[in-house]
C-alpha cells in the first residue's frame, strides 16, 4: 500500500510539472502570436501609407500635367487675341 501512495504522489508531481510546462508553452505561443500580429499590423499600416503616398504622387503629377497644357492653351489663345504671330 505504501508503494501505491508514493506512485500517486509521484504522478501528482509529474502531472503538475506537465501542467506547468503546458501553461508555459501556451503563454509562449500566445506571446509569439501577439508579436506576429503586431508585425502584421505594422506591415499593413506601412503598406497603406506607401500606397497613399503613391496615389497622391500620381494625382499631383496628372494635375501638374493638365495645368501645364491649360497654361500652354491660354498662352496660345492670348497670343491669337493680341494678333502677334510666333
Amino acid at each position: 500500500m505504501s508503494i501505491s501512495k508514493e506512485n500517486k504522489k509521484g504522478n501528482t508531481t509529474e502531472s503538475s510539472n506537465k501542467s506547468i510546462d503546458n501553461l508555459i508553452e501556451n503563454i509562449t505561443g500566445l506571446v509569439d502570436t501577439y508579436i506576429e500580429m503586431a508585425q502584421l499590423e505594422a506591415k499593413n499600416a506601412l503598406a497603406y501609407t506607401i500606397s497613399y503616398v503613391i496615389l497622391i504622387s500620381v494625382l499631383v503629377f496628372f494635375l501638374l500635367f493638365v495645368l501645364f497644357f491649360i497654361s500652354v492653351g491660354f498662352a496660345v489663345w492670348i497670343n491669337n487675341l493680341s494678333g502677334n504671330a510666333l
